[in-house]
């Protein structure tokens, strides 16, 4: 755990512990930031880049534009519709479906243009990625000591000494 997410203060905390060049696999985020870091600091470690960040990719662009155009309803049928495989509609559900987005071009613009960002990120990203469906290794733990942290932090109303949140957050993750 180190104060900040910059490359000067994330090196700082790696360089204190030994036999970085026996690490043989880190899984990350995808941040390039991330992957250099990794790249200069575990010089043997195969990079896996974390599948659900690479999933949440595509669909927040159509929800962003879809909740314009109808608000925020978490019920709503066209939503339900939108997030599922057009070949999974029954008949009636592509008709709907169709006719949703007659009204509203500019929302089958927005997920083309998600889904060429996703392209791109994927290209950036594929060994990485692909690395993933070797083993199934993903930065879940890490993901839920993040989320003890910030729950943790909620709770006390921030931390003035960076001391005692760290010792707090790892006493609560069980370190």
């Amino acid at each position: 755990m180190c104060k900040g997410k910059d490359t000067k203060s994330i090196s700082e905390i790696i360089d204190q512990y030994p036999g970085r060049e026996s690490v043989e696999v880190v899984v990350i985020d995808l941040s390039n930031g991330y992957r250099g870091i990794v790249r200069k600091m575990f010089p043997n470690a195969k990079i896996i880049a974390d599948k659900f960040h690479a999933l949440r990719l595509l669909s927040p662009a159509m929800t962003k534009l879809r909740k314009q155009i109808n608000g925020n309803k978490l019920e709503l049928r066209q939503r339900r519709l939108l997030l599922r495989n057009r070949e999974d509609l029954k008949y009636f559900e592509k008709l709907e479906m169709d006719k949703f987005l007659e009204k509203h071009p500019n929302l089958e613009k927005s997920s083309q243009d998600a889904a060429q960002t996703l392209g791109r990120t994927l290209k950036r990203w594929k060994n990485e990625l692909i690395a993933y469906f070797g083993n199934g290794w993903t930065n879940g733990f890490t993901e839920a000591t993040n989320g003890t942290a910030k729950a943790l932090q909620r709770r006390a109303r921030g931390f003035r000494n960076f001391v005692n949140y760290r010792l707090k957050t790892l006493n609560a993750c069980f370190y």
